[in-house]
């Protein structure tokens, strides 16, 4: 946590750690997470005030939230109401609209990378891993699977080629995790989860939780479908199907425009000065 002493506003502040500040792919991977959220203008997506290098020392500036994460918060507590669940599934939703709108591909959506603002709204974060489907990333290469195996698509787990609905079913995933406390497969290993994703057929969350009703487990289902063209196809319409279940107030808005052409990474340099505080809150 930190104070952007010039606009007098705590900020968070992170660093790329110091063993990966020799790394140039660690330091492309920071540096696009700044400019991919940084361009993604919406309420559901963590604001980005900043980017900057004090020696040797990466930072980027963003907005303040509420430490605790959606895995963190049913970790501590258990899982949440599906009315709760399926709210927090539904501004993700609009989040996820937002970005595929400019042609961006998450990639790494998980119960880890949901956090909540002040107001209480769903902020999504961590576009460290996002495809850029305009100017074809070269931040992963064939046989390198990025993501994490407890919600990654089968797409990602074999390898395969990737689009928007990768997305989708990250999400499913994720809503699962929400209604159930676990996410939907589970092995000793990161090959075997990924295997899961694959073949295994999508368990039932009424078999850990009895109380959620069959419609929203019908749409859980089709956003988990193995095959890409047996989901919903885009971020809209599964937020669409959620409108019934406690979303009717959640709207997809589109994001600023994508910049024509990549901010070389040169570029940046410190435009803040921020300096750490201690934080008071309880």
């Amino acid at each position: 946590e930190g104070e952007d002493i010039i606009l007098g506003r705590r900020v968070a502040i992170k660093f790329l750690p110091e063993s990966l500040t020799e790394n140039p792919k660690a330091i492309e991977r920071f540096i696009t997470e700044a400019q991919v959220a940084g361009r993604l203008n919406h309420p559901n997506i963590i604001a980005i005030y900043d980017i900057g290098q004090e020696g040797d020392h990466y930072y980027m500036v963003m907005e303040l939230l509420n430490p605790t994460s959606a895995a963190s918060y049913v970790k501590e507590r258990g899982p949440l109401n599906w009315t709760e669940a399926t709210k927090v599934t539904a501004d993700c939703c609009a989040a996820l609209y937002a970005a595929h709108q400019v042609g961006l591909v998450h990639r790494d959506i998980k119960p880890d990378n949901i956090l909540c603002s002040p107001t209480g709204n769903t902020k999504l974060v961590d576009f460290g891993l996002v495809k850029d489907l305009a100017f074809q990333s070269t931040l992963t290469q064939t046989g390198v699977v990025a993501g994490t195996p407890l919600y990654m698509s089968p797409e990602q787990a074999s390898d395969s080629p990737i689009d928007h609905r990768s997305d989708i079913y990250s999400l499913g995933a994720t809503y699962f995790a929400l209604l159930t406390g676990k996410p939907p497969y589970t092995g000793e290993a990161a090959p075997q989860i990924m295997f899961k994703h694959c073949t295994a057929p999508t368990p039932d969350p009424r078999d850990q939780v009895a109380d959620i009703p069959e419609s929203v487990v019908k749409v859980l289902m089709r956003a988990m479908a193995k095959a890409p063209e047996e989901r919903f196809q885009t971020a809209q319409e599964f937020l669409d199907a959620l409108r019934p279940f406690g979303a009717q107030d959640v709207e997809v808005t589109p994001a600023l425009p994508v910049r024509a052409t990549p901010v070389p990474s040169e570029t940046f340099t410190g435009q803040l000065r921020v300096v750490p505080v201690r934080r008071n809150d309880p």
